[in-house]
Formats: structure tokens, C-alpha cells, sequence
């Protein structure tokens, strides 16, 4: 849910780009794509509608002209970059 959050408010609450970027990450398992609620949610879209609800701020880039904005690969690639670097007591989760 943590990385969710983290992503919700980078992506600007954008669903799809959300569940993209999770699914690259070492979190990702298979019951995210398992129904999980009787409307026929999957326990991920459940997690991304929470995480999204649950920001209260989303990232808004700035538009100068000529900046380019990298695209979802550059971007889990950095994120993976900076946060396996983290152990487990940086991170608090217990994992290793």
C-alpha cells in the first residue's frame, strides 16, 4: 500500500500508471491480479483505488519550455535504483 501511495501521488492519482509501475516493482505477486471482491475487483485495483483515495496531494510538474518528461520505464528504473539501496531497517518492514 506504501508503494501505491508513493506512486498515486508521482503518477497525479493515475490508475493505469499506478498498476504499471507496481506490477515492475519486487512487491508485485500474482494474487494481484486474484478477484478479491464481490463486484469483481482484483486486490490490485482494490489497493491502487485505495492508495489513490487515500493521497491527499498529487505532483504536478512544472512546464518550462523544453523539459522533457520521462516516461514510466525511466522512472521505475530510478525508483527501483534509489529504493533497493534501502535495507530493512531503513525501510522499517522488517523484510530483507
Amino acid at each position: 500500500m506504501a508503494l501505491c501511495c508513493l506512486l498515486a501521488f508521482w503518477t497525479g492519482g493515475d490508475a493505469m500508471r499506478v498498476d504499471k509501475l507496481f506490477r515492475r516493482s519486487r512487491l508485485y505477486r500474482d494474487k494481484w491480479d486474484d478477484v478479491h471482491h464481490s463486484n469483481g475487483d482484483t486486490y490490485g485495483e482494490r489497493t491502487v483505488k485505495r492508495a489513490i483515495d487515500n493521497t491527499s496531494e498529487f505532483y504536478e510538474p512544472s512546464t518550462r519550455e523544453g523539459t522533457a518528461v520521462q516516461d514510466d520505464s525511466d522512472f521505475a528504473d530510478e525508483f527501483t535504483a534509489a529504493s533497493s539501496g534501502l535495507s530493512a531497517e531503513t525501510r522499517g518492514d522488517g523484510y530483507r
